[in-house]
């Protein structure tokens, strides 16, 4: 009898606990205060889409590599269950293997046409704007809305980078992700398809997508708690 009390007033000290505004994890991050893209990191953060690393950094100018931005696509979208059953026995990349890190989210990524099939991922190498553009764009369920781009007899005069091609492999993507507004140019005129991206642009690339699909991450008050509330009361 005195166990089942003490359960009862253990699960009602969780209750209040979980029932008031407390500050959010991702507020404790250390190196984003005041960064361009604070908001949108806390945003992603709190999704659950992105992790920061031990010591409470979020480094938000390091690269990002093609593995990690898999996992942040996936996840944001809301896939994580279909990650935690999906079989990876049948990976197609040679250097990705079936207990690899990502693993599940990239057998993920190829079952929702994210990215394609092919021999290698490179799922260590940084990723560039090129490849980021053409993975969101994907994302979104517009790859055959971009393919069919480079089939209009003036393709070539919609393109509005200069270091962009009709022939680049990602150009009607990129023109895609740009007329969505998920990724911008330079002021001279270039889009630097090559170009490694950086944490924070990413994320701030991730949230433009979400906003387009009608997926934005919840605008919580800052500093509350906005995750499941669990009632233990019984």
């Amino acid at each position: 009898m005195k166990r089942l009390k003490k359960v009862k007033v253990l699960a009602g000290l969780i209750v209040l606990t979980l029932g008031l505004a407390v500050p959010a994890w991702a507020d404790t991050l250390i190196d984003i205060q005041g960064h361009w893209a604070e908001k949108n990191i806390k945003s992603l953060v709190e999704k659950g889409a992105i992790t920061g690393y031990p010591g409470g950094q979020f480094k938000p100018n390091a690269n990002i590599t093609r593995a990690e931005v898999i996992v942040v696509l996936v996840k944001s979208l809301g896939h994580q269950g279909r990650a935690e059953s999906i079989d990876t026995g049948n990976l197609p990349f040679a250097d990705v293997s079936s207990g690899h890190w990502v693993g599940k989210y990239l057998a993920v990524a190829l079952e929702r046409r994210i990215v394609p099939e092919g021999k290698t991922f490179r799922p260590s190498d940084k990723a560039t704007r090129a490849e980021i553009a053409t993975m969101i764009i994907s994302s979104m369920g517009k790859k055959e809305q971009a393919e069919a781009l480079t089939l209009r007899p003036r393709f070539s005069e919609e393109l509005t980078f200069k270091d962009v091609p009709s022939n680049h492999w990602a150009a009607s993507f990129i023109t895609l992700a740009n007329k969505e507004e998920i990724i911008k140019g330079y002021e001279d005129k270039t889009f630097k398809p090559n170009k490694s991206v950086t944490r924070a642009e990413a994320v701030t690339m991730t949230v433009r997508m979400l906003e387009k699909m009608g997926k934005a991450p919840s605008s919580a008050e800052e500093g509350e708690y906005s995750g499941l509330i669990i009632d233990c009361r019984g």
